[in-house]
């Protein structure tokens, strides 16, 4: 963009700086409201197909190149779970123009036989939408993917398939054949990884990847056949909960695990090769399990984000990871947490509280991270949900905050003094599940209660922040 200005004499120019830093002092914080966003900063979106059990959670949100909005997720219907799907203008509107009816909300497959939920969202390097979830029939689980165009119609994939389901149903003895996907990534050939969990036998489940060609198949280039499994040394339970691709091709994971003779969960972290073999730099399954408590507390990473990695050489990278920990032993509340994890899968020195590469957010009552996004100036946003007290009639509120680079809270620029800002979307409990940069604009969405019921009531929902309309992008 060119701006054209005029000359102006010395005075003219402090008259106008002065008036410009007045400006600059009334502009609104970091991480409020954004009053242009859906009218008042938030938006409720209900498909309410079922009515004994109007159920739409969204649980995840990707942001295209026109700034339209997608929340993705699963709906309750007469017949079972389905995949949700709705999308908003940039400036927050539902775009009616979306979805087989005009009406800007899709439900997919709509006729089968089994249920079918959405929970990751992604778009291909054509512009399609794909969303993974896990589809059931017959009590047996396998990870599904679906791929929706435009218009949000189902498009199927050069195969022939609509929808692409990756059984792995493990035998081990005791084992259900369960398999459930919590997250994909797009290659940038093309391909698309997809990870969660696998029972193998009625005392372990395996941490579950599999990766996708562009036709729709298994990929053949991968690991046994484009499917594997694997747990840590000593590892009981172990999921993975999000992904992502480096740019050297690896494939990173991060999650949680259950060790053998230990009753709680730690954190794991999983690097394989671009052909699906284990990063032996990790350990012999390409595992790390790590933990910042020293106590027997649950901990779990739910998101992560890459850092960027080297213009040249082709190094791993260092990501960061949000989750929750235990407050203490036997509780079901939860402290946040955010985890710098470098290329040899340690945690970095110097990041976060004390300098343990772990940053621990004890605001609230019990409060969940779920949903991480990095800025160009190298903000951390991060988002999730959060009870400000014990009293059980509060309800829980979405949370959203920014973390600086070394793991410090934002006090100054991002809803100041706290350096959080806790919405409350529509009087019910509220629940942040995804978070998204759409130009100046923080998105965060995930599922509100609009209605106790009963039935319960619950929909859809999105809301819009603010962030620094000059420097959020790394423009000084």
């Amino acid at each position: 963009m060119t701006i054209h200005r005029k000359s102006a004499s010395h005075a003219a120019v402090a008259a106008l700086l002065g008036l410009a830093a007045g400006a600059v002092a009334a502009e609104p914080a970091d991480g409020v409201l954004d009053p242009t966003f859906a009218g008042d900063g938030k938006a409720v979106v209900g498909f309410d197909i079922s009515a004994a059990g109007p159920i739409d959670n969204a649980l995840d949100s990707v942001v295209d190149g026109f700034g339209r909005i997608y929340l993705v997720g699963t709906v309750m219907t007469g017949a079972g779970a389905r995949i949700g799907i709705t999308r908003l203008r940039q400036n927050g509107s539902l775009d009616t123009g979306y979805g087989p009816d005009d009406v800007g909300l899709v439900v997919a497959p709509e006729q089968l036989g089994f249920s079918l939920t959405g929970v990751a969202a992604a778009l291909d390097t054509q512009g399609n939408l794909l969303v993974g979830g896990t589809v059931t029939v017959n009590g047996n689980d396998d990870f599904a993917l679906c791929r929706f165009n435009i218009d949000g119609a189902l498009s199927a994939f050069p195969n022939g398939s609509q929808c692409v389901n990756v059984a792995f149903d493990l035998t081990g003895p005791g084992g259900n054949k369960s398999d459930v996907l919590h997250d994909i990534a797009v290659q940038p050939d093309g391909k698309i990884v997809m990870v969660g969990s696998a029972v193998f036998s009625q005392t372990h489940t395996h941490a579950a990847v599999a990766r996708i060609d562009t036709q729709g198949n298994l990929d053949s280039e991968f690991v046994n056949g484009g499917r594997n499994s694997f747990t840590p040394t000593n590892g009981r339970y172990s999921k993975l909960k999000a992904v992502a691709i480096q740019t050297n091709g690896k494939i990173v994971a991060v999650g949680n695990v259950e060790l053998n003779n230990f009753p709680y969960d730690d954190l794991l972290v999983v690097r394989l090769n671009a052909d699906g073999h284990p990063d032996t730099a990790l350990g012999a399954n390409g595992a790390k399990v790590l933990s910042y408590s020293a106590q027997s507390l649950d901990e779990s990473l739910n998101a992560l984000v890459l850092l960027p990695g080297h213009p040249q050489l082709a190094l791993d990278q260092t990501l960061i990871a949000v989750g929750s920990i235990q407050d203490q032993i036997g509780s079901e509340q939860h402290y946040g947490l955010v985890a710098a994890i470098g290329p040899d899968a340690e945690p970095i020195s110097g990041f976060g509280t004390g300098g343990s590469g772990f940053r621990i957010d004890n605001t609230g009552y019990d409060l969940v991270f779920n949903g991480v996004a990095r800025e160009a100036s190298g903000g951390l946003l991060v988002a999730g949900t959060i009870r400000a007290n014990a009293n059980p009639a509060t309800t829980t509120d979405y949370y959203v905050t920014r973390f600086l680079a070394d793991g410090s809270t934002d006090h100054d620029a991002f809803s100041p003094p706290n350096g959080f800002s806790m919405i409350d979307v529509d009087g019910g409990n509220d629940v942040g599940n995804a978070i998204a940069l759409q130009n100046n604009r923080i998105v965060v969405a995930g599922a509100s209660l609009v209605s106790a019921g009963p039935p319960p009531n619950l929909d859809f929902s999105v809301v819009g922040l603010l962030r620094d309309r000059i420097f959020a992008d790394g423009v000084d």
